[in-house]
């Protein structure tokens, strides 16, 4: 009888005495990233090639332990991934000489000597990963993450940028060639760090490549993408 008793409250201490594993978290997340055009052959012989840009990127997380040191992730973020063509001189009818040549000391105040043109694309990304982390016993867990993140096309920004004003205005791009779902693989190394009970903070560099081509045509990109995510999490 005395060994059930003690097996018995054993059994309602064990608890107490055991950290408290928990199986759900959630994120508020924001990052950085710096987005490359592999394989861009669309050119411009007046302005020249476009080049990749640094953008943000922010949504929610939420992750669910499936086996101890195994999290599977999901949630919903806003991305932007951009490009930008290299600025560009203007000329302007009074910068004539008046003998077929081109002057750029004439110039006037009201115009711009300048340009540049950027367009940004805006999607609602979906990722979808699965997380490994490396038990140390401490309050630094380091981890590794691997999925795959649709991404679901929103909306155009394009921009124009002079050195005397920009514009700015957006618009959805309904052309059948362009690719309104991109899927792309995802590979990141990162840390958990806990501060108090129920919450951490975590960083994590990242890289992404989208499998599918900006638009379906030879001569468009497919995007790889390089940045950091940093976070809040919270146990729930």
């Amino acid at each position: 009888m005395n060994t059930k008793i003690l097996l018995f409250l054993a059994t309602l201490l064990l608890p107490m005495v055991l950290p408290a594993q928990s199986k759900t978290t959630i994120d508020l997340m924001v990052g950085v990233e710096y987005n490359w055009l592999e394989d861009y052959v669309r050119f411009n012989p007046n302005i020249g090639r476009p080049s990749g840009e640094y953008n943000p990127r922010l949504g929610l997380n939420i992750n669910h332990r499936v086996a101890p040191q195994l999290w599977l992730k999901s949630g919903i973020r806003l991305a932007m991934i951009g490009e930008k063509w290299p600025k560009t001189a203007l000329r302007w009818g009074n910068q004539h000489d008046g003998e077929g040549g081109f002057n750029p000391d004439y110039t006037d105040p009201d115009l711009p000597s300048e340009s540049q043109f950027f367009n940004t694309y805006w999607y609602l990304e979906i990722p979808v990963a699965g997380r490994w982390e490396f038990s140390t016993g401490g309050r630094v867990t380091p981890f590794v993450e691997l999925g795959v993140s649709p991404h679901i096309y929103l909306t155009t920004q394009s921009r124009f940028v002079s050195n005397l004003y920009s514009n700015s205005d957006f618009h959805y791009d309904e052309q059948k060639s362009f690719n309104h779902l991109s899927v792309a693989g995802t590979l990141s190394v990162g840390t958990n760090i806990s501060l108090a009970d129920h919450w951490m903070v975590f960083v994590q560099p990242i890289f992404r490549y989208h499998f599918s081509r900006l638009y379906s045509l030879p001569t468009s990109p497919r995007m790889l993408i390089g940045g950091a995510e940093f976070g809040v999490r919270r146990s729930i």
